[in-house]
C-alpha cells in the first residue's frame, strides 16, 4: 500500500524489529529477541566468598521478561566455567515457589512441578558447561527462580575478572554495560576494502540467505555481498547488474536507512545526503534479488522534505506503539523528530512540535549520525550517534519506552566512550559474529570501515581482600601510645581504608598510613583491657575502595617500666646562715616531694657535688616511736625503721670537689625516699650570705630550681649556626632518625630552611640543604616565617607548621619516612590550624599542657596575647578548640606586642613553664606554679636571663634545646636584625642562704642618778658584730 508523507515524500513502511535489542527497527535477519533480563547485578565478590561451602548467587535479583509464548526447549547455558569452578542450581525445597534440584535425575521442580533438566554430560561441575533445559511446564517465574538459585564456587579462585557466557534462549545476559573491542587484520572483514572518503556502513539482509551483506554509503556507495555465515562474515564487492543498489542515485555523502516499508515481505531504504534531501528507495524486487527503485516524488514538495545539509534518517519505535517513527539529524546537529501517527499497515509520518521531540534540547556534535538501540537491556532505546569529531556519544535514556528522556553520557558511562577513529565517525549496530549481541561497525573520514566486537559477558568482578603486613603480637611499654607501624597492600591498588574491630578495638586508632595507636596512653597498674591482665585484643581490618576486607588479629601486651623519677617542689627554702654555720647544718631538701609513681627505687642515684670547700653533707639521724633514720657511716647505709634501703658514699667531703652519693635499692619506697631527702643537712662554718649553688640529679634527671637557674652566652664562634643561619626564627627535631637534632630556620624575609645535622649529638654542625633535600623548598609564607616541629598525628615523623606576618598558621604534613622526609602541605579541613582566627605574626608553639597525651597549642600574636587552643581530639587526629578567659592558662599574659612563647620545664619540677618573647627585645619568664594537669603562670621577676639588658635584637623569639647532650635544655634567641644568640644552660640547685643579723649589744648603766638641772645622762657603748650602721631609738 502506497501513502503519500511529509509532503510529496512517499514512504512504505513494514519492519523486523533487530534481534536483542527492543525498540530498534534495523532489519537484520536474526529473530525479535525473546527475553529481556533486568536487575542483572555486577557482584564484586572475595576468593573466600567463592572458596566457602555456600559460594556465590550468580543472578540475586534477575527479572525475566518473556516476550514469548512457550518455554518449551528454551535452554539456559553458560560457559567458560573455569576448571576448579562449578555451577549448580540450590535445592530449597519441592514447595510452593520453592526450587528444587535433584542432582540423581538432573530435574529442575519449580513449586514441586518438573519444569526442567540438566544435562548430564553438561552439569556445570568441575569446568564443564552448564545447560539446563526447560520443558513445557516451566514458567517465567519458574525460570527466574531458578536463575536466582544458580550457585557459584571455585576452590581455587584468584583475583581479577572472570567472564561467563550466558545465554537464555536467544538472549545473552549481561551485567554492566557492552564492552566493545576493536578487530583487527582478518578479525575484521572490512579491513581489506577502502571504500573512499566518508564511508557511512549499513548493514541488512538483502538477498535472504540468513546472513549480513553490506551497503557503504558517503563520498561513494558500494555493495558488499556476505559470502560467508552469519557467524563469519565474508564480504565480497558486486557491480553491475549484481550490484542490488545500482539504481541508487549517486548523491554525495549518502547515509542510508533499511526498513520494510511497503510491507511485502522484503527490505525498502530511506536515504540521507549532503543537499539535505530524503530519498526513497522502494525494492522492486524480491526477497532473494532485491531491486532498489528511487521513489522519491520531486518538484514543488522537495522544498518542504529538505531538513538542512548532510540529513541523515534513522528509525525506532520511539513512543511504544508498535511502529516505527523517524529521526532526520543535519549537519549541524539538530534532530528533527517524525511521529509515526499512522499505524504499522497504513503510516503517516508528521513532523512534530519542538515541546514533543526528545532531542530538542540536546547538544548533538556537528554531522552526526543517529541510532538507536537498547544498550542498557531497561526496555527502552537509547541513542547514540557519530560525529565529525570521530567520537561517538551515548545517550541514555532515562524515561521509558513511551516516554523517552535523553541525557548525554559522561566518558566513563559510554559504552563506546574509549573510541575515537579520528575524523567522521558513522557508527551502526549490528550482530556481524552472530551470537546474539550487537557489534559496533564504524566508518572514518579517509576510507576504512572499523569493527568493534560485543565481548560483552556476565563478568564476576573477584576482588582480591588487601593484605596486611605488621607484628600480630606487639609489645609497648606503658606510658607509650605508638603501637607500630602496619600497612596493607591491594592487588588492584585501591584506596585503603582502614578500621579496627574486636575486643578491646575502642582503646585504639589507626590513620591513614596505618600508624596503630593507643587512644590514651596504657598504665600498666590500671589496665583497660577487657579482662584486665595488661593484652589487649582486636582485629585490623583494610578495607578497599570495593569493599573487600582483610583481616589481622593483633595482641597488645603492655609491660611494666620504670617510669620517670621526680622530684617535685624543688623552689628551695631559704636557710639562715646561722643554721648553716651551726654544727647541724640546715635542711636544704626539707620541702622536697617524692612523687608516688608505683616504681621501683632499685639502684636509683641521688648526687650532690660541686658543693664549695668546707662544707659538710650529713643525713641527719631520726628517732622517733614513728620512725627513725640512721646513717651509719662505717658501714655505709641508710637504715629507716631498721630497713636498710640505701648505700652512701662520700667523697673528697670538705673539699671544693666533694660528692655525696647515695643509691637506693629495692627495699626503698617512695616515701622513704623523700624521708632520707629531707634528712639531709648541710653546713659550711664559713658560709656567707647570698646563693648556694650545688649540681644534683636524681637519677637520669638533673636537678634545678629557679634559685639556681643560669645561662651563660656563648660566643658567636662557638655557635654551630655561624654563617649558615641569620636573623631567624629556630624550630629544632630529629628528622632524620639519626639520634641527633636538626634545626629549621624561618627567616624575617618569609623563607623556612631546613639545616641537617651532619655533626653529632653533643657537638653538632649545621649544613643548609638545597633542592628537594630542604624539605620547604621555594616556600615563601610572607614576612616572618616561624616554624614548631611536633608529631602532631602519632605516626613518629616531625610535622611542620609555620606561623607568619599573615595571621595564619601552614601545616606542612611529614608523609615521608623516619629516614626519608618529606613534607607536603595540608589545606582546608586538613590544617587543623586553618580556622584559626589570628591578629598577625603568629608563633605556634605546641605542648601537653594538661598532660593526656596530646599536642596542645599556643599562639602568639602581634598585639602581645597568646592563644590556647585545647586537643580535644587524640594524638593521632588532632582536633583544635579554643579555650578562653579562665580556661586559657595564658589569659592574662600580655607582653606588648608580637608574642613569642615557648615551653620548657625551667626549674624542672615536673611541669612546663613557658618563656616569651616580645618586640622590644626582652625574654619573660613565666613559672607553672599549678601543676602538669592545671598550669598555673606567675610572672617571675628575677629573671634569669643574664642577657635581657643586652641587645637580643628586635622580636626576639626563643627556642629550647639540648644542644651539647648535658641533659639540659640550651637556649636559641632569633631576631629580625641580629645573629642567632645561643646561650648554655648552666642551671643547677640554688639555695638561699640568708644573712644571720644578731642584735646589737648595747654597754652602760642600767640605773643612773642625774642632778638637778642636768641633761647629760651618761655614754652608752653600742657594739654590732656584722657591722651594721646604728640608729637609736627610745621607746
Amino acid at each position: 500500500m502506497k501513502h503519500k508523507l511529509l509532503n510529496g515524500l512517499y514512504v512504505f513502511y513494514r519492519c523486523t524489529l533487530v534481534a536483542v535489542l527492543v525498540g530498534t527497527a534495523l532489519c537484520v535477519p536474526a529473530r525479535a529477541s525473546s527475553f529481556q533480563f533486568l536487575s542483572v547485578t555486577s557482584p564484586v565478590v572475595s576468593p573466600t566468598q567463592l572458596e566457602s561451602s555456600s559460594g556465590i548467587s550468580l543472578f540475586p535479583t534477575l527479572e525475566v521478561i518473556n516476550k514469548t509464548n512457550t518455554l518449551q526447549g528454551v535452554s539456559l547455558v553458560i560457559k567458560n566455567i573455569p576448571s576448579s569452578g562449578s555451577i549448580k542450581v540450590s535445592h530449597q525445597g519441592i514447595e510452593s515457589e520453592q526450587v528444587g534440584f535433584d542432582e540423581k535425575s538432573g530435574y529442575v521442580f519449580f513449586s514441586g512441578i518438573h519444569i526442567g533438566s540438566v544435562d548430564p554430560t553438561e552439569n556445570g561441575q568441575s569446568g564443564t558447561n552448564l545447560v539446563i533445559q526447560f520443558n513445557t511446564s516451566a514458567s517465567t517465574a519458574g525460570v527466574q527462580s531458578v536463575l536466582r538459585q544458580l550457585r557459584f564456587f571455585d576452590s581455587a579462585s584468584v583475583p581479577g575478572s572472570l567472564s561467563l557466557s550466558v545465554t537464555f534462549g536467544d538472549t545473552p545476559i549481561i551485567n554492566g554495560k557492552p564492552v566493545f573491542q576493536v578487530a583487527s587484520g582478518s578479525d575484521n572483514p572490512f579491513e581489506a576494502f577502502y571504500v573512499g572518503g566518508y564511508p557511512a556502513p549499513v548493514l541488512a539482509d538483502l538477498d535472504d540467505d540468513g546472513d549480513l551483506d553490506a551497503y557503504i554509503g558517503g563520498g561513494n556507495d558500494y555493495y558488499f555481498e556476505n559470502i560467508g555465515t552469519a557467524s563469519k562474515a565474508e564480504f565480497v564487492q558486486r557491480t553491475g547488474e549484481d550490484n542490488v543498489l545500482q539504481n541508487v542515485d549517486d548523491r554525495y555523502y549518502t547515509k542510508m536507512s533499511f526498513v520494510d516499508i511497503d510491507n511485502d515481505g522484503d527490505i525498502d531504504a530511506l536515504g540521507g545526503e549532503s543537499g539535505g534531501a530524503l530519498q526513497f528507495f522502494q525494492n522492486d524486487g524480491t526477497k532473494t534479488q532485491a531491486k532498489f527503485v528511487d521513489k522519491t516524488v520531486w518538484g514543488e514538495s522537495y522544498q518542504n522534505i529538505w531538513v538542512d545539509e548532510y540529513s541523515a534518517p534513522s528509525f525506532t519505535d520511539i513512543d511504544d506503539d508498535g511502529d516505527v517513527d523517524l529521526f532526520v539529524a543535519n549537519h549541524s546537529g539538530d534532530v528533527v523528530f517524525f511521529r509515526n501517527n499512522g499505524t504499522k499497515a497504513s503510516p503517516l509520518f508528521e513532523l512534530s512540535k519542538a515541546a514533543d521531540n526528545p532531542f530538542s534540547n540536546i547538544n548533538i556534535f556537528t554531522l552526526p549520525s543517529l541510532q538507536f538501540v537498547d544498550f542498557d537491556n531497561d526496555g527502552d532505546a537509547d541513542a547514540f550517534s557519530g560525529s565529525f569529531a570521530g567520537s561517538i556519544q551515548y545517550f541514555e535514556n532515562t524515561g521509558s519506552a513511551n516516554s523517552p528522556v535523553f541525557e548525554l553520557a559522561s566518558f566513563s558511562d559510554n559504552p563506546m566512550g574509549g573510541v575515537d577513529v579520528g575524523d567522521a565517525s558513522t557508527p551502526y549496530p549490528a550482530d556481524i559474529d552472530g551470537d546474539g549481541d550487537l557489534d559496533i561497525i564504524v566508518g572514518e573520514r579517509f576510507g576504512k570501515v572499523l569493527l568493534y566486537r560485543n565481548i560483552s559477558a556476565f563478568t564476576l568482578d573477584i576482588n582480591g581482600e588487601p593484605v596486611i603486613r605488621g607484628s600480630s603480637s606487639v609489645s609497648v611499654p606503658e606510658n607509650s601510645s605508638s603501637v607500630g607501624p602496619y600497612n596493607a597492600s591491594d592487588r588492584e591498588n585501591e584506596d585503603i581504608t582502614w578500621a579496627i574491630s574486636g575486643t578491646d578495638s575502642a582503646l585504639f586508632t589507626i590513620n591513614e598510613n596505618g600508624r596503630l595507636s593507643f587512644i590514651s596512653l596504657p598504665n600498666f597498674e590500671t589496665p583497660r583491657d577487657e579482662d584486665g591482665d595488661n593484652i589487649y585484643l582486636f582485629e585490623l581490618q583494610a578495607i578497599d575502595a570495593r569493599g573487600a576486607i582483610g583481616r589481622f588479629s593483633v595482641s597488645v601486651a603492655v609491660t611494666d617500666v620504670s617510669e620517670p623519677i621526680t622530684i617535685n617542689q624543688l623552689n628551695m627554702p631559704a636557710v639562715s646562715e646561722a643554721d648553716v654555720e651551726s654544727v647541724g647544718g640546715a635542711a636544704i631538701f626539707s620541702t622536697v616531694e617524692v612523687p608516688d609513681t608505683g616504681n621501683s627505687y632499685n639502684n636509683i642515684l641521688f648526687l650532690v657535688s660541686e658543693f664549695p670547700e668546707g662544707s659538710v653533707l650529713d643525713i641527719k639521724t631520726r628517732e622517733s616511736s614513728a620512725s627513725s633514720i640512721i646513717w651509719d657511716k662505717s658501714l655505709g647505709t641508710v637504715t629507716l625503721d631498721s630497713v636498710v634501703i640505701a648505700d652512701v658514699v662520700e667523697t673528697n667531703i670538705g673539699q671544693e670537689n666533694g660528692t655525696l652519693a647515695i643509691t637506693f635499692n629495692s627495699s626503698a619506697t617512695y616515701d622513704m625516699v623523700q624521708a632520707v631527702l629531707r634528712s639531709i643537712h648541710y653546713s659550711n662554718p664559713s658560709t656567707v650570705s647570698g646563693i648556694l649553688r650545688l649540681q644534683a640529679s636524681f637519677g637520669s634527671r638533673p636537678l634545678a630550681n629557679l634559685a639556681g637557674i643560669r645561662f651563660e652566652r656563648v660566643s658567636d664562634e662557638d655557635t654551630p649556626f655561624l654563617g649558615s643561619i641569620r636573623l631567624a626564627y629556630l624550630a629544632f627535631a630529629d628528622m632524620d632518625d639519626d639520634d641527633d637534632l636538626d634545626v629549621f630556620s624561618g627567616e624575617y624575609g618569609g623563607s623556612v630552611y631546613y639545616s641537617k645535622n651532619t655533626g653529632s649529638k653533643s657537638k653538632p654542625s649545621f649544613t643548609r640543604q638545597s633542592g628537594s633535600a630542604s624539605l620547604l623548598d621555594n616556600l615563601d609564607v610572607g614576612n616572618s616565617a616561624r616554624p614548631a616541629a611536633v608529631d602532631i598525628n602519632g605516626d613518629g615523623l616531625i610535622d611542620i607548621f609555620v606561623g607568619n606576618s599573615r595571621a595564619g598558621i601552614r601545616y606542612f604534613k611529614n608523609t615521608g619516612t623516619m629516614r626519608e622526609p618529606k613534607l607536603t602541605e595540608q589545606s582546608g579541613d586538613q590544617n587543623p590550624l586553618g580556622e584559626g582566627d589570628f591578629q598577625g605574626y603568629t608563633s605556634p608553639a605546641f605542648v601537653d599542657i594538661d598532660k593526656d597525651g596530646d599536642k596542645d597549642v599556643f599562639v602568639g600574636q602581634s598585639n602581645g596575647y597568646i592563644k590556647y587552643f585545647a586537643n580535644i581530639g587524640t594524638a593521632t587526629q588532632a582536633i583544635f578548640e579554643e579555650r578562653t578567659g579562665i580556661d586559657n592558662p595564658l589569659n592574662n599574659v600580655n607582653v606588648g606586642s608580637v608574642a613569642s612563647p615557648v615551653f620548657t620545664d625551667m626549674d624542672r619540677d615536673g611541669d612546663y613553664d613557658v618563656v616569651i618573647g616580645e618586640s622590644l627585645g626582652e625574654l619573660k619568664l613565666y613559672i607553672n606554679t599549678g601543676s602538669s594537669t592545671t598550669p598555673h603562670f606567675v610572672l617571675h621577676s628575677a629573671t634569669p636571663f643574664p642577657f635581657n639588658a643586652a641587645s637580643l635584637g628586635k622580636v626576639p623569639a626563643p627556642a629550647f634545646a639540648d644542644i651539647d647532650n648535658d641533659r639540659d635544655a640550651d637556649l636559641f634567641v632569633g631576631s629580625n636584625d641580629s645573629n642567632i644568640l645561643y646561650f648554655r644552660n648552666l642551671s643547677n640547685l640554688g639555695i638561699q642562704i640568708a644573712e644571720t643579723n644578731d642584735a646589737p649589744k648595747i654597754v652602760g648603766t642600767n640605773s643612773v642618778i642625774v642632778k638637778s638641772a642636768e641633761t647629760f645622762v651618761q655614754h652608752l657603748s653600742v657594739t654590732d658584730e656584722e657591722g651594721h650602721a646604728i640608729q637609736f631609738s627610745i621607746t
